[in-house]
C-alpha cells in the first residue's frame, strides 16, 4: 500500500467509524499503524518520512480550512516531519448515506446539499420552458451540507463545506491564466518560476489531465462541440479542458462497466466516483505520513495572539445536525489560514477590529473579487441540439479579447437536465478592476462583504461584447426566460471568489502576516480581484511556491 492509498484508507475508515478526529492520534482506534506501511513508497516515489529535526521547537501547527492552499501546506509540512492539526468547518465526506452514496444527486437534493438551509440556492433560478422554479425546498432535515451560499444579494458566493473544500463541489477545471494577467495580478511573483516550476508541480499532484479527443467526440460532449463551433465561427481560440477527473473512469462509465458519475449528472453537490478531489490527492498524501490530524465540523470563531507567543483559537464543534458538541481553545505556535477568500478575510478582519490582532495591515479585507464570473445561456436554432445526456465535467473552453482588448476565458458548462434543451451555457471570466471589501459590524460581531450591483457592469460589458458577436454569426440568442432571476446575464453570483488579503500588501511576498511571526495565509484570498480564469490551479501553484520558502526560512 503506497502513502496516498494508506491516507485514503485512513479517511475512509475514520469516517465509517464516525471518529471526531482523523489522523495519527486515532490510528490505534482504526486498527491501522504506520508499521503496516513501513518501506512503502509515497505517491511520487518518496519513502514515508521520518520526523525531521528542525532548528526551532515546533510546539504545534494548526491549519484552518482544507481547500487547495491548506492541502498543499499540510502535505509539505508533514513531509518535513512536522505534525499538523487541520480544522475544517464541514464534515468528512467519506461515509455513504442510506442510499449507499456519499453525495446526493444534483436532481434530487437532500440534507447533504446545502449548509443548514432548507432550500437549494443556485445560479440558475428558473427553467422557463418547464416552469420549474429554483431554489428547491428540501424534504429532509436541515444539515451540514456540502455547499454554503453567503454574501449580499448583489453577489452571492458559493463556498464548499467539507474536507477538501471547494474541490468537492467545483468542476475540477485547472486553467493556466494568461501570462500578462499573472504579471499584473501578482506583480511581486516571479512568473517564469511560477510557470516553469510550481504550475507543473501542482498539476502533477492534482492528477490533472486533458480530456481525450475521443471523449470530446462522444455524445456526452455534444454540447461542448456545439459551443466550440459557435466560438470558432467568430475566430475565437478553443481548447480542450484540463481537469482532475479520471478520464479512464469516464470511458468505463460510457461502456457501462462502472457506476455513472460525470455522465450520470453528478455535479455541484459532490461527485461519488471519478473526480480526484483533494481528499484523494494532496490530503490523502499528507494523511499517509501519519502526521496529519483532521478535525471536521470544527468552526474557528476567534483568533488572537497570546502574550507568551503563538496563537490561540476559539473553536466550536458541531455534529451534522448542528448540535454544539463542545467549545475549545486550541493553542499553536504556527497558524496557517486557508479558509478561502471569504473565510480567511472574515477571520482576519474580525481579529483586527476586535483588537485580537490589532496590528494587521489595513489592506486585510480589501481587493476582494468574484473573479468577474458572468453566466451566459444561449438558445440555439433547432439544428443545433446539445444532447440529452451531458458530462458534467466541462470538456471545452475558449479565450477571446473583449471590446477593450482585455483577456477573457470562457468555460463551456453542461445543462444536465436529462432532455434535449437546445441551449449552451457558459461561465465567462473577464478582467475587471472592480473590487469589494469587508466591513466589521461591532454590534452583531459579523463581517460583511460589500459589493454594489453596479460593480458587475464592466464584466457584463465584456461578456456581452463576446456573445453579441457569437449570436450575430450563428443565429443564437440570449435565453430570456428569467434563468438568472432577472438579468439577461447572470452577474449576481460567483463560484470563484478571490482576494481579501492581497499578496505583497496584506501579507509579505510569501503570505506571511507582518507583524505576527508564525501567522500565514495560504489560499485564494492572496489573489487580488481576479485572474480571468478558474483560480484553483493558480492557488495550488502559489501555495507550493510560498510553503517552499516558508519551510526553508521559518522552519530551518
Amino acid at each position: 500500500m503506497d502513502r496516498r492509498a494508506f491516507g485514503r484508507r485512513l479517511l475512509e475508515v475514520g469516517a465509517a467509524l464516525g471518529l471526531r478526529s482523523i489522523g495519527g492520534t486515532s490510528l490505534s482506534a482504526l486498527g491501522l499503524s504506520l508499521g503496516a506501511c513501513e518501506g512503502a513508497l509515497g505517491s511520487q516515489g518518496d519513502p514515508l518520512p521520518r520526523v525531521a529535526k528542525v532548528g526551532q521547537a515546533i510546539e504545534s501547527v494548526i491549519i484552518v480550512g482544507s481547500g487547495y492552499g491548506s492541502a498543499v501546506a499540510a502535505l509539505r509540512l508533514t513531509e518535513r516531519g512536522i505534525p499538523v492539526t487541520m480544522l475544517e468547518m464541514g464534515r468528512l465526506w467519506n461515509k455513504p448515506d442510506a442510499d449507499g452514496l456519499v453525495f446526493c444527486s444534483a436532481t434530487s437534493p437532500d440534507g447533504r446539499a446545502m449548509w443548514f438551509k432548507d432550500r437549494v440556492e443556485a445560479v440558475i433560478k428558473q427553467i422557463s420552458f418547464l416552469g420549474i422554479p429554483i431554489p428547491i425546498e428540501l424534504e429532509t432535515p436541515v444539515q451540514a451540507g456540502i455547499i454554503d451560499v453567503t454574501g449580499p444579494e448583489s453577489m452571492r458566493v458559493s463556498r464548499g463545506r467539507g474536507v477538501g473544500g471547494g474541490s468537492l463541489v467545483n468542476m475540477s477545471v485547472f486553467v493556466m491564466p494568461e501570462r500578462d494577467v499573472l504579471e499584473r495580478t501578482l506583480p511581486t511573483v516571479d512568473v517564469d518560476e511560477l510557470l516553469d516550476v510550481y504550475y507543473p508541480r501542482a498539476k502533477k499532484h492534482l492528477r490533472a489531465s486533458q480530456v481525450p479527443e475521443e471523449l470530446i467526440d462522444d455524445e456526452v460532449y455534444r454540447y461542448a462541440r456545439v459551443a466550440m463551433t459557435l466560438a470558432e465561427s467568430v475566430g475565437y481560440k478553443t481548447e480542450r479542458v484540463t481537469s482532475g477527473y479520471d478520464y479512464d473512469y469516464m470511458k468505463q462509465e460510457l461502456e457501462g462497466k462502472v457506476p455513472k458519475s460525470a455522465t450520470g449528472g453528478e455535479a455541484g453537490f459532490g461527485n461519488n466516483y471519478g473526480k480526484a478531489s483533494l481528499d484523494k490527492t494532496y490530503l490523502a498524501d499528507a494523511m499517509g505520513t501519519g502526521l496529519l490530524t483532521i478535525l471536521p465540523l470544527h468552526e474557528v470563531l476567534r483568533i488572537r495572539q497570546v502574550s507568551s507567543g503563538g496563537y490561540e483559537l476559539e473553536v466550536k464543534e458541531i455534529d451534522i445536525d448542528g448540535n454544539v458538541l463542545s467549545h475549545k481553545t486550541l493553542p499553536c505556535s504556527h497558524l496557517f489560514l486557508g479558509a478561502g477568500s471569504m473565510g480567511t478575510s472574515e477571520l482576519l478582519v474580525r481579529a483586527r477590529e476586535r483588537g485580537d490582532l490589532p496590528d494587521l495591515d489595513l489592506a486585510v479585507g480589501t481587493k476582494w473579487g468574484p473573479n468577474s464570473d458572468i453566466f451566459v445561456a444561449l438558445d440555439n436554432p433547432i439544428w443545433m441540439p446539445t444532447g440529452m445526456t451531458q458530462a458534467t465535467i466541462p470538456g471545452a473552453a475558449f479565450r477571446a479579447p473583449d471590446g477593450d482588448g482585455k483577456h477573457t476565458f470562457t468555460m463551456v458548462n453542461p445543462l444536465p437536465f436529462g432532455f434535449e434543451n437546445f441551449m449552451t451555457f457558459f461561465i465567462t471570466m473577464t478582467e475587471s478592476p472592480e473590487a469589494g471589501h469587508f466591513v466589521y459590524d461591532r454590534v452583531a460581531d459579523t463581517v460583511e462583504l460589500k459589493w454594489a450591483a453596479e460593480q458587475s457592469e464592466p464584466a457584463v460589458k465584456s461578456a456581452r461584447y463576446i456573445f453579441d458577436k457569437i449570436n450575430r454569426a450563428n443565429g443564437t440568442s440570449y435565453h430570456a426566460g428569467g434563468m438568472f432571476g432577472g438579468p439577461l446575464l447572470g452577474d449576481r453570483a460567483t463560484y470563484h471568489p478571490v482576494g481579501g488579503c492581497p499578496l505583497g500588501e496584506a501579507t509579505d511576498d510569501y503570505g506571511r502576516m507582518a507583524p505576527y511571526p508564525g501567522l500565514y495565509v495560504m489560499d485564494s484570498s492572496l489573489i487580488p480581484v481576479g485572474l480571468g480564469a478558474n483560480p484553483a490551479l493558480t492557488v495550488t501553484a502559489l501555495a507550493e511556491r510560498n510553503i517552499e520558502r516558508i519551510l526553508a526560512e521559518d522552519f530551518a
